[in-house]
């Protein structure tokens, strides 16, 4: 029975990703999409890939820090990060519970320090919930990319799924980091020669109803076991 691969498509994406890692210099990459594209699945198997690469040969582990913002206060979003950016930098000894850098400039610098030799990669995922709480936050940390990760061995990933919050903070001419990313990604939805390999058991015919359902949204279920078209819910409001 032909199964469905872990991870179907994105590879242009994976390709830059690499690319992007390779540099040797402090590397900046906004990415967003609307929600539930795939931003998250895409950033978290990358960095489970060990070794290959454009160039097939193998890789050591990537040294990475992957931390998601969620829809809390400012305290806690910034407890959060500074416990996670401890905890990474002191495996060992993790952070007590109530630890928290006094701000995010120290957090932002203990991130610098971190990346000053080593290859660091630092993948900031819902960052919009850090904007929604404090606007603020893009402006601080192009003061302190300006000032001092630019000159690290950081590869940053600043990832967000409000486009209107994403284009305004980081992308727009007036916004506090325009001009700072090394590349810019927006992840659109899969297209439709892409459910092939997600239901390589459906024809043509039923992949195209499924597509109509689906969207190009990847599915969360296994392919070998997604219902076919007719027994699937109606799209069609009541």
């Amino acid at each position: 029975m032909p199964m469905k691969p872990s991870f179907v498509g994105r590879e242009t994406e994976l390709q830059l990703l690499d690319r992007l890692w390779a540099r040797p210099d402090a590397t900046l990459l906004i990415l967003y999409g609307r929600r539930r594209v795939g931003k998250t699945r895409l950033l978290t198997y990358w960095l489970r890939q060990s070794g290959g690469g454009e160039t097939g040969q193998e890789q050591a582990a990537r040294r990475v820090l992957y931390w998601v913002a969620e829809p809390s206060s400012a305290r806690d979003q910034l407890r959060s990060f500074s416990q996670a950016v401890y905890n990474f930098a002191n495996p060992q000894a993790p952070a007590p519970e109530d630890f928290t850098y006094a701000n995010w400039q120290q957090a932002w610098q203990q991130v610098a320090a971190l990346a000053q030799v080593e290859r660091l990669g630092l993948l900031l995922d819902e960052f919009t919930y850090l904007l929604e709480i404090d606007p603020s936050i893009a402006g601080q940390l192009q003061n302190l990319w300006d000032q001092t990760l630019s000159r690290s061995n950081l590869f940053l990933v600043i990832c967000g799924s409000h486009l209107g919050m994403m284009l305004r903070h980081t992308l727009s001419y007036q916004a506090p980091l325009y001009g700072r990313a090394t590349a810019q990604l927006r992840l659109l939805p899969l297209p439709f020669g892409m459910t092939a390999r997600y239901f390589p058991r459906f024809d043509a015919d039923e992949r195209v109803a499924i597509y109509a359902i689906w969207g190009g949204i990847p599915p969360t279920g296994s392919g070998s076991t997604r219902p076919r078209p007719s027994q699937t819910t109606s799209a069609t409001s009541c």
